[in-house]
């Protein structure tokens, strides 16, 4: 049996795991562009054209009917929606490709700093928010992790961070630094925080400092960051802490269940509350 690529494997997974779906367009000039609009990509952006083509080709994807097409909107780029089918089930079973590997072990990695963090920024002196929005738009830019100081002695100081699982992943970031500046301008301090010994010291840039992880929960400043102005907050930054405090506190008690908003998710809370 034909096994897919690494990449092609990992697209196949999430739909497979994560109830996913994708969806293509034809434009007049270009090839063609695909994304996810339910379960997560492999990757941010568009899909790389030629693997979903032998996604295609290969029938291991499908036209789903799980989402009714309206075309109207797109006239000239009439889309089209793919979910797995049991050939693709057939050549992802018992394979996990290695980049797939990577990205869970790095996932977990990543969950275990982020769980030293707010362990070390915890309440009362600091208010901890992770994945916080540095940018406006439809894709906006987030820093994983932000801190402000409660205390007005320390004049509310903010500190942001970005966490790097893989070396590679850290080596990106240092040649676009575009979303690293963001989140510099709305904090104090800007950290990243990385594994024990996969970033050198003199790897980071002078007005960043560095946070290294140990298991089990160990977190140890090897270059402190200078402290240096902020700008005020904007309401859109205040609007995204608010938005994840909102999301953390429904899922903690369980209000929402389903999509916001939603009769379903409505009528679960009514019930969880005792309200008629």
């Amino acid at each position: 049996m034909k096994r897919p690529s690494p990449y092609q494997a990992s697209i196949l997974i999430r739909l497979r795991d994560q109830d996913g779906i994708i969806s293509t367009y034809h434009p007049a000039i270009g090839p063609m562009v695909s994304k996810f609009v339910r379960g997560e990509a492999p990757s941010s952006g568009e899909l790389r054209a030629r693997s979903i083509q032998a996604l295609i080709n290969n029938s291991w994807i499908y036209i789903s009917d799980r989402i009714e097409t309206n075309d109207r909107h797109h006239s000239r780029n009439p889309r089209s929606y793919f979910e797995i089918s049991p050939a693709g089930l057939a050549a992802i079973d018992g394979y996990t490709p290695p980049e797939v590997k990577a990205k869970v072990s790095d996932k977990i990695i990543s969950g275990k700093m982020l769980n030293a963090l707010k362990n070390k920024y915890a309440l009362d002196e600091w208010a901890f928010i992770e994945e916080v929005s540095v940018s406006t738009g439809y894709t906006p830019q987030r820093i994983d992790g932000y801190a402000i100081n409660c205390w007005p002695m320390n004049k509310y100081r903010t500190i942001a961070f970005e966490i790097k699982a893989s070396r590679g992943d850290f080596l990106s970031e240092i040649k676009k630094p575009a979303k690293r500046l963001q989140g510099m301008a709305i904090s104090n301090q800007f950290y990243f925080v990385a594994p024990w010994g996969m970033i050198k010291k003199d790897e980071i840039p002078e007005d960043c400092g560095l946070l290294e992880y140990r298991d089990p929960s160990d977190l140890i400043t090897t270059k402190r960051a200078p402290i240096t102005d902020a700008d005020p907050p904007s309401w859109w930054l205040l609007a995204s802490i608010a938005r994840r405090y909102a999301r953390e506190h429904a899922a903690k008690h369980k209000l929402w269940p389903g999509q916001s908003g939603s009769n379903a998710a409505k009528n679960e809370y009514i019930k969880n509350s005792g309200k008629n």
